[in-house]
């Protein structure tokens, strides 16, 4: 893995649990928050080199209503400040308006959950590794 630290923002304890196991496994720092606006505010203190995000970040499916900025405005904040960050949208309730929004926001991928350990790795190397060595790392 060619990033040194990864951000999360999601509240869901399944992925969290996923991403927290493959990024051991990549041995690179995971940071979790909870909410758009405290990310954009690490994101101006950290580099990082990925960052996940739910779609839904209002709480909804953790029983926690909280309001605040989607998953996809939160795309669109961090192409204006940080624009060859990768961003992988991760989908409770995946809508095809929704995926091609997050890809014109510039999202590197929208994916549904839950997360499949092969969808999700395959996803990060076509982001962050160069082409050709991604088909390395699968062997």
């Amino acid at each position: 893995m060619l990033v040194p630290r990864v951000l999360a923002v999601e509240t869901d304890e399944a992925v969290l649990a996923l991403l927290a196991d493959l990024c051991a496994r990549w041995e690179v720092e995971l940071d979790v928050l909870p909410d758009a606006e405290s990310s954009l505010k690490r994101l101006a203190e950290q580099d990082y080199g990925l960052v996940f995000s739910a779609v839904d970040l209002s709480g909804r499916a953790s029983g926690r209503d909280q309001p605040g900025m989607s998953g996809l405005e939160l795309v669109r904040q961090i192409k204006r400040r940080h624009a060859d960050l990768p961003v992988i949208l991760l989908a409770d309730e995946p809508r095809v308006t929704d995926a091609v929004e997050a890809i014109k926001s510039g999202a590197g991928d929208y994916l549904d959950k839950p997360l499949s350990r092969e969808a999700l790795e395959l996803s990060v190397a076509g982001l962050v590794l160069p082409p050709g060595l991604a088909h390395h790392e699968e062997s």
